[in-house]
């Protein structure tokens, strides 16, 4: 069994265990969060901004418009919300050059001062665990290249996730961490394939996600939200800074960043709603895992065959409110008999 398979049926028996075990809480919003959002709207011309600026540094989500929750549940970007990998991988890029130049001209150095940066996490935000998943895999990283043995990055992926399950990452958010171990386990099993696949695995994941939350998938949305992802990458250190600054950068700073996201946001939604929708189901999955596997040509190819079939009705529907009609249509029809 190759590892991209592996990933796919762990996440999914973590899936349907969290489907009974889940719990939901509500935490209160931090002072200090609720005291920037009192100084921001004040500054701001918009309070969607102001929420929204909040959501992406700060994680709280909670009263962001619905419009706007609804964009980002459209293209899948509803974990930029919670400040995790992506976020301290943006602020991390701040620190590429220098690292990159002690890499060349001192490696003692670029080893010291690396395990410093991936070591500040633990200490400075001790509750974000998801930043400290992505802080412990980059240690572990830094530390391979003294290391005598050739280690796959593959099992010092499973190994960061096994050491921050001891350390409270699971408990803390049973989600998070498994739909971190998901992606990310997606994004290490494909070392060895053709990147043009990758974006075809992480698409596998999001259907699969989409199963467990019951939610349709548009048939662009994944790969338009693939796209502004990597956008957010230059955004987010812009909006950190704005965050913590706020007392001495001017306004329009802040807000005008936003502004520019958000408005890509609602265009790429608006684009992926006239896409159509799909949703996921078992036989997809079993179709996606056959694809994964090692198996006979003339297998894939059967499967690829099925998925066609097993598409093609929801490729016809109009849109999903059709769907919906004709499902409770079909459901009276054979109540009625």
């Amino acid at each position: 069994m190759n590892r991209l398979a592996l990933i796919y049926i762990i996440s999914f028996i973590l899936l349907c265990y969290l489907q009974g075990h889940q719990k939901f809480s509500v935490n209160k919003t931090p002072p200090f969060v609720q005291e920037k959002r009192e100084e921001l709207k004040s500054k701001f011309k918009n309070p969607a901004h102001v929420e929204l600026l909040l959501s992406y540094v700060a994680g709280d989500y909670r009263r962001i418009p619905k419009d706007v929750k609804e964009a980002h549940k459209i293209l899948g970007l509803n974990h930029l919300f919670t400040p995790s990998g992506i976020h301290l991988s943006a602020l991390f890029i701040l620190f590429f050059p220098l690292m990159f130049w002690l890499k060349k001209k001192n490696r003692k150095g670029h080893f010291l001062f690396g395990t410093l940066i991936y070591m500040a996490p633990f200490f400075l935000l001790p509750t974000f665990y998801a930043a400290k998943r992505i802080s412990l895999l980059r240690l572990l990283g830094l530390w391979k290249t003294i290391s005598p043995w050739e280690i796959p990055f593959f099992f010092l992926f499973i190994a960061a996730f096994i050491i921050d399950f001891f350390l409270g990452g699971y408990s803390a958010s049973p989600g998070s961490w498994v739909y971190s171990f998901l992606f990310l386990g997606i994004l290490f099993s494909c070392e060895k394939i053709p990147k043009l696949f990758i974006p075809l695995a992480l698409l596998a994941g999001q259907i699969l996600v989409s199963y467990f939350q019951q939610t349709p998938l548009t048939f662009i949305g994944f790969f338009l939200g693939f796209i502004l992802t990597a956008l957010f990458t230059p955004f987010f250190p812009i909006y950190f800074a704005y965050f913590w600054l706020s007392p001495i950068i001017p306004p329009w700073w802040g807000e005008f960043f936003i502004e520019i996201y958000l408005e890509l946001i609602f265009f790429a939604a608006q684009l992926a709603k006239c896409s159509g929708y799909y949703f996921s189901s078992l036989p997809l999955l079993i179709i996606i895992l056959c694809l994964t596997l090692s198996l006979p040509r003339k297998l894939k190819m059967l499967s690829l065959i099925l998925l066609f079939f097993h598409s093609e009705p929801l490729i016809n529907a109009k849109n999903i409110q059709d769907l919906r009609s004709k499902k409770i249509m079909l459901f009276s029809q054979a109540k009625n008999k």
